[in-house]
C-alpha cells in the first residue's frame, strides 16, 4: 500500500519570536501524519501546544535552521500549529498531511554552508526497511547573493510538492519539498535544481513505512481479476 497525500500548504513569516500560528484548515483524523518542513534564518523550537507529540528529525543548524517535524495524530489535535523562532527572523514552512502511514524509518541530512550554487548538495538516504516507502525530500536554502531561488526542478522521479520563500539577501530563505511514494529498499538520492544562487544549501530526507495490503484484500483482488479475466 502506498501513502496518500491529503493536503498541503506553505506559510511564510518573520514574526515567530512570540510564536506564529499556522492554520492547517482542519484537525487531523486519528492515524494521519502531519509533516512540517521548516527553514529559518534562526533556531526553531519544536512545536508544542497543538495536541499530540511532534518529533524533530532530521535537523540541521548551521548557516540556517532547517528541520523536519512529524506527528501521527492520536486524537485531540488542533487545526493550527504554532512555530516559535529565536527572534523575528525570516521563516518558511511547508506542511503536508498523509494517510496509510505506519512509522518513520530513515532520517538523514546533508549540508553545504557558505557554498553558493543552484542545486542541492549530493545526498542519499540509507537503505530503507521496505518497499513502497514515502520519501519526503526537503531542499532548505538560505542567504541569496542576488535574487531569491525560484523555479525548482526535481530529479530522481521526485514529485514537486511545495515551493516558497521569505525575505531577501543574506537573511532570506527558500524551501522546496518533493516526494516519492515508492521508495525502498535501495537507498534513494533526491536532487533538485533552481534559478538564482543560494549560499547555504541543505537537503533533508525523512522516510516512512506504509501499511501492507491486508491478506484478505489481496485475495479479493485476485478473485476479482479471475472473474474479470
Amino acid at each position: 500500500m502506498t501513502a496518500v497525500l491529503l493536503n498541503s500548504n506553505t506559510f511564510v513569516f518573520a514574526d515567530g519570536n512570540a510564536g506564529h500560528v499556522c492554520n492547517l484548515g482542519s484537525a487531523p483524523n486519528v492515524g494521519e501524519l502531519d509533516i512540517l518542513c521548516v527553514n529559518s534564518n534562526t533556531v526553531v523550537t519544536t512545536p508544542t501546544g497543538s495536541g499530540g507529540t511532534w518529533f524533530a528529525a532530521p535537523t540541521s543548524v548551521g548557516g540556517q535552521g532547517a528541520y523536519i517535524y512529524r506527528r501521527i495524530a492520536v486524537g485531540g489535535e488542533a487545526s493550527t500549529v504554532t512555530i516559535t523562532t529565536s527572534g523575528n527572523h525570516n521563516t518558511q514552512v511547508s506542511w503536508s498531511r498523509w494517510s496509510s502511514i505506519n512509522a518513520a524509518d530513515d532520517a538523514k541530512q546533508t549540508s553545504a554552508d557558505a557554498s553558493a550554487g543552484t542545486s542541492s548538495p549530493a545526498h542519499s538516504t540509507n537503505i530503507l526497511a521496505q518497499t513502497n516507502e514515502l520519501v519526503i525530500a526537503f531542499s532548505a536554502n538560505h542567504s541569496a547573493p542576488g535574487a531569491m531561488a525560484t523555479s525548482p526542478v526535481w530529479g530522481a522521479s521526485f514529485i514537486p510538492l511545495t515551493a516558497d520563500s521569505q525575505g531577501t539577501g543574506a537573511t532570506g530563505v527558500a524551501g522546496f519539498v518533493g516526494y516519492i511514494l515508492n521508495g525502498g529498499t535501495a537507498a534513494v538520492s533526491p536532487t533538485v535544481s533552481w534559478t538564482n544562487s543560494m549560499s547555504d544549501r541543505y537537503m533533508l530526507t525523512l522516510t516512512f513505512t506504509t501499511f501492507a495490503l491486508p491478506t484478505h484484500a489481496k485475495g479479493a483482488e485476485f478473485f476479482n481479476f479471475f472473474l474479470d479475466g
